[in-house]
């Protein structure tokens, strides 16, 4: 009883926190959509995302995605899902580019604060997601695999309406929906907890660190980030910056691998279920990330110079 009185509680806060980036993010899109915005935006991006097998409107959920969240992307994509209409294969492409690339402005401080430079990373996050984009598209087209259309059965009718009360109605049905998906996620994440899944991925992570240039002292830290997020690990990266000096090297590569590849539970669990396949958005995506990284770490140079405390 007292699990489910504290499943709520917790359920209730994550899904106000979450609706408070979502519903914003859902209004401003569709006032874009109403008003023709969305259609010249399209024609800007559109010829972009047809590079990776997307319609237009995907580069706005991409777009809203980076500079807001990624549950502003998520509100972004239910509003313009019934115009997308997607495949299995492009959810997949879709939501991998988003987990690549979102909350550049939030997560990027974070990083900057831990002592790599906020356009760099960013830039790191944004090209890494459209060439893993490119990637995917053309081995899914190649193999001709997932190409059964997405079933966005969970969205109520209503979304595609002209009418504000239709769509607010079935606006707020899909909040309702998503508090459910919380509720889901919540109880999943506390089973792996309980299973020590976690500690069995960190440990399955530790030669991870070895491809990618990080010494094995950073190892923790760095899959507490994949494992947590990115205000995790940098915030653990502070402390230890406060503690011993890491050379600027190491800390551009362990940050610009957390900013690429972090919160791997949640956030996959999170895009599953909207119906993205776990092979693309996990698997594929985490050994594309450790040989992007594998490459940058043996192509980037730094004068050695110890950074001994977290950027101002």
């Amino acid at each position: 009883m007292y699990y489910l009185r504290s499943l709520m509680v917790r359920s209730w806060r994550t899904a106000i926190t979450l609706f408070k980036i979502m519903l914003p993010a859902m209004i401003l899109v569709r006032i874009l959509d109403q008003f023709g915005f969305s259609q010249s935006i399209g024609e800007f991006i559109g010829p972009i995302m047809a590079l990776v097998g997307l319609p237009a409107e995907a580069g706005i959920v991409w777009a809203v995605t980076m500079f807001s969240s990624l549950f502003g992307g998520i509100g972004a994509m239910i509003t313009l899902a019934p115009q997308m209409d997607l495949n299995v294969g492009q959810v997949s492409i879709l939501a991998a580019m988003m987990l690549f690339a979102h909350a550049l402005v939030i997560e990027q401080a974070v990083v900057h604060k831990a002592g790599a430079n906020f356009f760099s990373t960013s830039a790191i996050r944004i090209v890494a997601g459209f060439l893993y984009g490119l990637i995917a598209y053309h081995a899914i087209d190649y193999l001709g695999v997932l190409q059964e259309p997405a079933e966005f059965t969970w969205a109520p009718e209503g979304l595609e309406s002209d009418d504000w009360l239709e769509w607010s109605i079935a606006t707020l049905q899909s909040m309702v929906i998503m508090f459910i998906i919380i509720v889901a996620l919540l109880i999943l994440l506390d089973i792996i907890a309980k299973l020590g899944i976690d500690r069995l991925l960190s440990k399955l992570l530790a030669p991870v660190h070895y491809l990618i240039g990080i010494r094995r002292e950073l190892a923790p830290i760095t899959t507490v980030g994949l494992l947590m997020g990115i205000a995790y690990g940098g915030g653990l990266i502070i402390e230890q910056l406060r503690e011993k000096a890491i050379s600027k090297r190491e800390l551009f590569l362990t940050l610009s691998f957390l900013s690429i590849f972090h919160a791997v539970i949640e956030d996959t669990l999170l895009m599953m279920a909207f119906g993205a396949d776990i092979w693309v958005i996990l698997v594929f995506r985490g050994i594309f990330s450790v040989i992007f990284m594998g490459i940058l770490a043996r192509i980037i140079f730094f004068k050695e110079e110890p950074a001994v405390k977290p950027a101002e």
